[in-house]
């Protein structure tokens, strides 16, 4: 329940700005990490799945990687050191990234 609790929250602080746009240009990779930040945990793998090139998209996994790492440092940067926001929210994004990591390898067959 708690975990549920910290998930949205780290969620409604992750989506205050968008990074999806730059200029007149979609960042593809950027668009489909804040998808998956606004989707309940449950839907994770299904987003995942849509988007990632080595399923039904045409976003790399090594791009979301990059667009994950640099919301991490986005993170680190504008919060306050050692604080819980930071914490909770630098959690969360490597729960994403686990998870992307777990989707990838299945889809591409890696054990």
């Amino acid at each position: 329940m708690l975990q549920k609790v910290l998930q949205l929250y780290a969620s409604r602080v992750l989506s205050k700005r968008s990074y999806a746009m730059k200029g007149d240009e979609v960042l593809k990779a950027e668009r489909c990490l804040e998808e998956i930040i606004k989707a309940p945990e449950s839907d994770w793998n299904k987003v995942l799945i849509d988007h990632l090139s080595v399923g039904k998209g045409d976003v790399s996994p090594d791009e979301l990687y990059a667009a994950i790492k640099k919301r991490i440092e986005r993170t680190l940067i504008r919060t306050e050191g050692g604080s819980y926001q930071q914490r909770i929210t630098v959690e969360f994004l490597k729960g994403i990234q686990s998870r992307t990591e777990e989707i990838a390898q299945v889809l591409q067959g890696k054990p």
